[in-house]
């Protein structure tokens, strides 16, 4: 079977999908795992297919203008999307399509933003979070939401604030859909958080 797998982030985000790919490969399945360009050292030593993705998270967080972005208020970080963040979700949504078409089976992480697209494929998919930050549970916080104290009772209710990502990165978002014939992405309304 061709297994596609695509995740984004830094090495803790990407290792897990490399050793999974690496027990799928074992079982006689053709993986490949798509990332950013930086990782194929990493995932090619797991000895599975590489496929790079035209970003480098931790180049980004190490530059001068990333260490600005994540300085800036809410304000100036909306500015920046347009100029650094939005190209490279844009792009990274067009490859992650491009090879999820050509698998049999494509195996994600949310943080790549796959869900907008993975309800439209003729291939099987599978939201796959061994990160949990995605993943709720009542048990604690998000992690994502670590600087925060909330009553206890809002821990599980904390996971659908993630959901306002789509809201923020609408705009890349669509235009990958609008380019690929897509349906519009309309993200779930729950606890009436759009």
């Amino acid at each position: 079977m061709k297994i596609s797998i695509s995740t984004i982030g830094t090495r803790g985000d990407v290792q897990p999908y490399a050793i999974l790919g690496q027990a799928l490969a074992a079982r006689g399945h053709d993986v490949t795992l798509s990332t950013g360009k930086n990782f194929r050292p990493l995932v090619e030593s797991y000895g599975i297919n590489f496929h790079p993705l035209d970003v480098d998270y931790e180049e980004i967080l190490n530059s001068d203008e990333g260490k600005k972005i994540l300085k800036a208020n809410l304000f100036a970080i909306q500015r920046n999307l347009d100029k650094l963040i939005y190209p490279l979700i844009e792009n990274s949504l067009n490859e992650c399509y491009q090879l999820a078409q050509n698998s049999d089976l494509f195996i994600y992480r949310p943080k790549t933003l796959a869900d907008v697209f993975t309800g439209q494929l003729h291939t099987k998919a599978v939201r796959a979070a061994v990160v949990p930050a995605m993943e709720e549970t009542a048990a604690f916080l998000n992690p994502i939401l670590s600087g925060f104290w909330l009553p206890g009772f809002m821990n599980k209710m904390s996971y659908k604030w993630v959901n306002l990502r789509y809201r923020v990165l609408r705009k890349p978002i669509n235009q990958f859909c609008i380019q690929n014939g897509l349906q519009e992405h309309k993200p779930q309304i729950k606890y009436n958080i759009p």
